[in-house]
């Protein structure tokens, strides 16, 4: 099916059958109802769509849990060496991996005084929305911890062996956003990254916003309340739009949308964010194309938007779409913070950062020379010869020389651990 040379869980491209230039029927539909949480029947799977899903990470959700509510990743019907009962097992011990990886984190944080709070993925796997083990994949672990704390926090957890990407992120703490490490003894490729933030503007969601912690049912875990926590994924989602498809993005915002109990309050956030109209036709996206519980009214209260804003917004055509350019991107952010003024601004805010945050990613340079420095690492950037001027040179290399933030996961054509 394609080829299997990228394999980011929600991110690849595809050759698949076509009917009328896009995906075949099933095909699109296994993927939209895994998405929309609406599972189908197994034997209703054609080999070609079995392995499309299969590939794209989609098995856990392409399956219900059994009739007694207890998680049947093999399903009554399915044999055991059925594509999608390999794959949901492997996911299942995935997962656990990826949970231990979090409990280490955490409690290492929280023994030394560090609150934190699991968010995106890693919150919502928690919170019980993935009822089937393994059914969120995640390319990385998400944390949120005070600005106030990084320094610390990255120091923690150097100590109990988790390895930093970069050089010295606690020193560039000042000007970074994200420290990203290995944890201790994890198999490569198996999404055991973790990421430690301490400046989240999107969405309001970010220590110091009131009633950010809400307790979760396992009394040791905690994630951030669910309104914001929705206008930051529908924000982070459109951050990967720009560039590429992000399914696990559209199943998060389907799976979080029946939690919230105050939409004014989304509205408020979302219209006050610097993509409202974006978030707009994102979440109209959602409640048309997949069925999420957004009450009809809510996109166009936040912001009026039009076809220029729903480019790069279909979940299944994204996947045939070659990756978008730099400039292709920029176009997509320019419509989704509304076009005019208000993306001029939005832009701008992105060109000129702050004088502290200058002097803290080019502490070496003179004061009145860290603009033009930090403007010619941008254009160089986005000529590709330079990593981000906010990355921290975290990023890694794949082969032929291309640079990203998450590695790939293996697809379960790629030897597993013996479960």
């Amino acid at each position: 099916m394609g080829s299997r040379a990228s394999r980011q869980y929600g991110r690849r491209r595809l050759t698949a059958p076509t009917s009328s230039g896009g995906l075949a029927g099933v095909t699109a539909d296994a993927i939209l109802g895994a998405l929309a949480g609406t599972p189908i029947d197994p034997g209703d799977l054609p080999p070609a769509t079995v392995d499309v899903v299969v590939d794209l990470g989609l098995a856990g959700l392409a399956l219900a849990p059994g009739t007694d509510g207890t998680p049947d990743p093999a399903g009554p019907d399915l044999p055991a060496d059925h594509p999608l009962r390999l794959a949901v097992l492997a996911g299942a011990f995935r997962d656990e991996l990826q949970r231990e990886v979090a409990r280490a984190a955490t409690d290492a944080l929280r023994a030394a005084g560090v609150r934190v709070v699991p968010f995106r993925g890693a919150a919502l796997v928690d919170a019980g929305l993935y009822p089937l083990p393994g059914s969120r994949p995640r390319a990385d672990l998400d944390l949120l911890i005070p600005e106030a704390d990084a320094s610390t926090a990255i120091r923690v957890l150097a100590e109990v062996g988790f390895t930093a990407w970069g050089d010295d992120p606690g020193a560039a703490s000042g000007w970074l956003d994200t420290a990203t490490f290995d944890a201790p003894g994890s198999i490569p490729d198996l999404g055991m990254d973790l990421d430690l933030h301490w400046r989240i503007s999107r969405g309001g969601l970010r220590f110091g916003v009131p009633g950010l912690e809400t307790a979760l049912p396992d009394p040791d875990w905690a994630g951030p309340r669910v309104e914001p926590h929705l206008v930051h994924l529908a924000e982070h989602l459109l951050k990967h739009l720009r560039v590429g498809p992000h399914l696990f993005g559209w199943a998060d915002l389907v799976r979080l949308a029946p939690r919230v109990s105050d939409w004014d309050e989304v509205v408020q956030l979302a219209r006050t964010g610097p993509l409202a109209t974006g978030t707009a036709a994102l979440l109209d996206t959602c409640r048309t194309r997949l069925g999420a519980a957004i009450p009809p009214e809510v996109p166009g209260r936040i912001a009026r938007f039009g076809p220029a804003a729903l480019r790069g917004m279909d979940p299944v055509r994204a996947l045939l779409s070659p990756s978008a350019s730099r400039g292709e991107g920029l176009a997509r952010r320019w419509a989704w913070a509304g076009g005019g003024g208000a993306a001029a601004v939005e832009l701008l805010g992105a060109a000129l950062p702050s004088r502290a945050w200058l002097r803290a990613r080019y502490p070496d340079t003179p004061g009145i020379l860290r603009t033009p420095r930090f403007w010619g690492h941008s254009v160089a950037w986005l000529l590709g010869l330079a990593t981000s001027p906010a990355s921290g040179n975290q990023e890694w290399e794949e082969p032929g020389g291309r640079t990203g933030k998450n590695r790939p996961i293996p697809s379960v054509d790629t030897p597993e651990p013996r479960l």
